[in-house]
């Protein structure tokens, strides 16, 4: 026997004066003359977490690490490295523009830094990097040992 589904839901007043309590409430925190509203500017700063995420890949003679970085500028980008590992590092000092108060910052001083534990059989002394469009690339040359070499196959 097939019987009609039934949509109507029964109301329950109790939920839907809650409900409508809730959304009293919510209407009165948000309101223009709220203390909510009024001091909702003053102070507040969201904290950058931010970190360079980067794309590693390897081909025959050298290892590319890459990311994107927009608005980073060189002078404020630091890579080193030593035989173990590879450091590249940012450093963003904010400074409020006279004349004007900001009303809100979600901006603050940035300092990311990311470490690398390079592969053995690189030359440290060869790598190299560039920053173009807000891309980021550092190459990490393979030492001439580890590089894949072609043998010769003689037949007698």
């Amino acid at each position: 026997m097939l019987v009609r589904w039934n949509t109507t839901i029964p109301r329950n007043k109790r939920f839907e004066s809650q409900l409508d309590e809730l959304n009293r409430w919510a209407d009165q925190l948000f309101s223009s003359n709220s203390l909510l509203h009024n001091n909702l500017w003053e102070g507040w700063s969201i904290p950058e977490t931010q970190s360079f995420r980067f794309l590693i890949h390897e081909e025959d003679e050298f290892y590319t690490l890459s990311t994107h970085a927009p608005g980073v500028k060189a002078e404020d980008l630091s890579i080193q490295a030593t035989f173990e590992e590879l450091t590249v590092s940012f450093h963003r000092q904010l400074s409020e523009k006279e004349g004007y108060k900001s009303l809100l910052s979600e901006r603050s001083n940035l300092e990311v830094e990311r470490k690398f534990r390079l592969p053995k059989g690189v030359e440290v002394e060869n790598i190299g990097a560039k920053l173009e469009d807000g891309v980021l690339e550092v190459k990490i040359p393979k030492a001439p040992e580890v590089l894949p070499r072609k043998i010769d196959i003689n037949i007698s």
